[in-house]
């Protein structure tokens, strides 16, 4: 199984696949707003009072 795509080796079609669909994870997390940077904005918002980044 290890005859070549299109000119690419499987592996390599993996990884472009794998890097495409965590970045496509990351911009859909970011537009729900549920990145960790952004549930810490959140968590700063609330505790502002308290805690002072």
């Amino acid at each position: 199984m290890n005859e070549p795509l299109f000119g690419y080796k499987p592996s390599k079609v993996a990884r472009l696949l794998r890097v495409r669909t965590s970045t496509q994870a990351l911009a859909d997390a970011r537009t729900t707003g549920s990145t960790p940077y952004d549930r810490w904005l959140k968590l700063s918002a609330t505790t502002h009072a308290t805690f002072d980044p």
